[in-house]
This record gives C-alpha cells, structure tokens and sequence, in this order.
C-alpha cells in the first residue's frame, strides 16, 4: 500500500518538471465562471439589487428591486447624487424591453399591458424627487424635464449593456408625458413609444380644458346635470360644512395649505366636474343627485366621486414635486366657474392648485419648454402612439401628429382616463405599428 501512496505524488513532481523544460511551456489556464444576472446587475453603476417575487400571473420569470444611484445634475456626474428605485420584471434577456416611466414614486411591482402583449421584459421607474427618491441636500432647480431625461437616458444606457433587444418606452398620464419627454431629449434611446391617457398642457390653466369640460365632453344634459350639482352644493353650504367638518375631525385630517375647511369644501365642489369624467364609468350621469337630495346623500356622493381627502395637508406634502413640475414646466388645468356666480366665498376669482406646490419655492412658469416639446411630437416624434379617452377630460391637450411623422394618435370614444390598449376599437392597429417599427412578426 505504501507504494501507491508515493506513486501520485511522484508523478506530480514529474508533471511540473517537465512543465517548466522547454521555451513554448504555457501556464495552465482556468476557464471563466459566467457571473450570474444578479452579479451583473449589481455591476451595473450606483446599482444595489434585491431579488423579490415577480408580479403574480404575469409572464415573468424573474424580478428585481433595485436602487441606482443618479447624478442630480447630468452635467455635474461629480456633484450631489440621489437614490432612484425601479422594478426589473424579466422574462428573458434577449426579449423586447418595455420602459415604464412612472410620472411619481413607485412602491410595489406590477405588471403592465404592453410588456404583457410584446412577452418583453419590464423596467419600472419612479420619478426623481418623487416619494423617497430624493436627493440631499435638496435642489428645486434640478427637478426639471431635461434632468429627468438624463435619469431614464442612464438607465437605458447601463441597462442595454444585458438587455440586447428591442426597447420601447411607455408611460400613463403624467408618466406619459414623462416617456414622449425622454424621447424628446434622447430620440434614439428607445425604438417606439406608447403614450397613454397624457394630456400636454400649454399654460398652467390651459383653456383648452375648459372648452372640452364645458362643451364638448358626454351629451349636453349631463353637462347641465353636473353644473346644476355644483350649484346646489354651494347654496347648501351652512348645512353641508358640519358633514364635512364632522368627517375632517374624525379622521384628524388638516387643512392648512388650502386654506381652512370651507376652502377645502369650496375646491372639492370645483373639482368635481374634472374628476367625474376622469373617471367615469357608464350610468354615473344618472346617479348625479338633483335638488330632492338630502344633505347626507349629497355629501356621500361627493365623497365617493370627488372627495375632500384630496386637498388635506398630508397629500400636498405627497404631491407637491408634481405641483412644482406642473407650475414651472408641465402646465396644468384650472377650473370652470363661469356658471357659479357670487357661489365661491374662499377661494377667490381665479383658483388654482397652487397650493398644493411647495410654499417657499418661486413657482415661475416657463412655456417655452412645452411648446418646444409639442412642436417636436408634432412635427418630428416618429415612432409614437398616443392613446386618449374620449371622455378624459385630458384629452383636450391631446398630441395631434402631423403628416410629417409616421406617429399616430387614437381617441377610444366613451373611454375615461383609465383607457387601455385592450379596450381599443383600433387595438390592432397599435400591434401592427409596433410590430412594424420593431421589426418582429404579428406572431411573436
């Protein structure tokens, strides 16, 4: 037995003496471990990556939470920096990639149609300086549309270094407008955009919305039925405020910004006829109560429509980033008050959200940003799909493509702001513009 145990040892010796004889001798070499997808992710720049369940009944195979860490000033990658969450869904790393640009805070995954119907990959981001994802010490001046260009520019950049395929943006509402805004910035980042439910306002009270609340929206009875609501409301003010004093104190709600209960009162009855067509559902002009309403049911159906929460303290302080987006840049909509008369006792001759904005901030509009970004959709944006409802109050500062482009734009009559591409009279056409423009089969 012993002379097996000095035989290998023995070879050995010999093996590496004879390695080392002779000129062409190479040293062995040791084949590469592929790094896993977490690893490679986690190598991306400023990223830190947790693995976490993917939606439930999507296609996913994989997803990821991750945190990347971003230059607040694209033009000063040294200076201050602030942390941007996202959510990676994957189905597979050679699949289409489908770009979420959320226009707030995102806190959970989930799953979006578009990725749903091209079986692509998604990536889910929040907005700068929405909900934690702010920087510190803090910058108004860098919470602009240029610099949450370069965010969602970087995040193509270092994420296209693994996912090789096809890219494709798309955003609701305000994330819409935040999807056809890297277009604008970075044209050649993604191959198509899908835009859906966002308005491009022009002013921070855009007329055009007015116009389209006051005579164009649903069928000239329900108009009449809404304007008629909100008189009656206002006349009733001395019997409904207790109810909502009574709810506000309940629930320990505060005031503050608004300007007290009764402002709070007044703002709710005004926003009321924008957010019943944003969020109308068929047979909500029949249940619109008329003047034999008691005071309670007038006040549970304002609740249920509208809703007074809106205005408290708390939710400025959640919202007030977008408040400033849409008071410097962004525009916004104002209210309809021609048909109240000497109703409004608060709020004054021209209300606004301005409230809901940071207080300590100057609020100085610039159109110029949104005219340059309309002009280009319209004249330049190829690639793009734009989806409205035609009863989204938004839809009256639509993007209208013009012949220049090869963009479409599709209005799904009766549909609100929750429109989607599966509801679409024109659904097809949408597939069969992507398919285009991605050069890949209807099949895949």
């Amino acid at each position: 037995m012993k002379k097996y145990k000095i035989l290998p040892l023995a070879l050995a010796i010999l093996v590496v003496l004879s390695a080392g004889c002779g000129d062409d001798a190479t040293e062995p070499t040791r084949p590469e471990i592929p790094l896993t997808l977490i690893q490679r992710l986690e190598a991306l720049e400023g990223c830190t990556v947790v693995e976490i369940d993917p939606p439930s009944g999507a296609h996913f195979e994989r997803a990821f939470q991750i945190s990347m860490t971003q230059p607040v000033d694209h033009d000063n990658p040294d200076g201050p920096t602030f942390t941007q969450r996202m959510f990676l869904s994957q189905y597979s790393e050679s699949a289409p990639m489908v770009l979420v640009t959320w226009g707030y805070d995102v806190a959970r995954n989930r799953s979006f149609e578009l990725a749903e119907m091209l079986q692509a990959n998604q990536l889910y981001v929040a907005h700068r300086y929405h909900g934690d994802n702010k920087p510190v010490p803090f910058s108004w001046e860098d919470l602009n549309v240029e610099q949450a260009a370069g965010d969602h520019h970087r995040i193509t950049e270092l994420f296209k270094t693994i996912y090789t395929g096809l890219w494709v943006n798309y955003g609701i509402s305000k994330g819409g407008r935040t999807a056809a805004l890297h277009r604008r910035f970075y044209p050649n980042d993604v191959l198509a955009s899908v835009v859906v439910a966002s308005p491009f306002f022009q002013s921070i009270h855009d007329p055009r919305i007015d116009a389209f609340l006051s005579n164009t929206v649903g069928t000239e009875e329900c108009r009449d039925k809404i304007r008629a609501l909100q008189r009656l409301a206002l006349s009733r003010r001395e019997t409904l405020l207790p109810l909502y004093e009574d709810y506000i104190q309940e629930r320990g709600y505060s005031y503050t910004r608004v300007g007290g209960i009764e402002a709070a009162f007044e703002y709710d009855i005004l926003e009321y006829s924008y957010i019943f067509w944003q969020f109308y559902v068929d047979g909500e002009c029949d249940l619109i109560p008329d003047s034999t309403a008691t005071d309670q049911e007038l006040f549970d159906y304002l609740q249920r429509v509208s809703g007074v929460d809106f205005f408290r303290d708390a939710m400025c302080d959640v919202i007030e980033c977008a408040l400033y987006q849409f008071y410097t840049q962004l525009g916004y909509y104002g209210f309809v008050t021609d048909h109240l008369d000497t109703l409004l006792k608060v709020v004054g001759d021209d209300p606004s959200y301005e409230f809901m904005a940071p207080q300590t901030v100057p609020l100085n509009f610039d159109p110029t940003v949104m005219q340059d970004v309309i002009l280009w959709l319209e004249t330049q944006g190829n690639n793009m799909i734009y989806i409205y409802g035609g009863l989204d109050p938004g839809t009256g500062a639509a993007i209208n493509p013009g012949s220049g482009t090869n963009s479409i734009s599709i209005t799904q009559p009766g549909a609100s702001h929750m429109v989607t591409i599966e509801e679409l009279d024109r659904r097809q056409e949408v597939l069969d513009s992507l398919h285009s423009w991605l050069g890949i089969s209807s099949g895949q």
